[in-house]
């Protein structure tokens, strides 16, 4: 009986490194590495601040002055973190962004005062244009 050989991939997402180790015969662990790195990567692409594109970003840039179309999955992962925000009391605080741009740790795509509306009334948009 052989053992088998973790395999470990790292690429960068999500504005870190991220690593994935499956413990399978190595073409099933390959297909669930490609599987989950794909799925992570359209994570990336619609939650990303640093991509003036992403779903994140144009909420950033116009859900203060217009309806903005989002994906079903950024509104979930919204929702969840201004649930997290209330259970932890701010401790979980995902409205740190401002914060970062204005000390230039991320970038600024020309986004209006990021407190100017408060996030609990951007959400509440946010759900009301993505219902179908």
């Amino acid at each position: 009986m052989y053992q088998l050989q973790p395999m470990r991939h790292t690429r960068p997402l999500l504005g870190s490194y991220v690593e994935m180790i499956a413990n399978a015969p190595p073409k099933l662990a390959e297909r669930g590495v490609s599987a989950a790195f794909a799925e992570l990567k359209h994570v990336h692409q619609q939650m990303n601040f640093h991509d003036a594109e992403s779903d994140l970003s144009r909420i950033n840039l116009y859900a203060w002055k217009r309806p903005v179309s989002i994906s079903p999955s950024t509104l979930r992962v919204l929702c969840f973190a201004r649930q997290l925000a209330r259970q932890t009391d701010g401790l979980f605080d995902f409205t740190t962004g401002g914060c970062l741009v204005r000390e230039g740790r991320l970038p600024d795509h020309g986004f209006c005062d990021l407190y100017a509306r408060g996030w609990d009334a951007l959400l509440l948009l946010c759900l009301l244009y993505t219902s179908p």
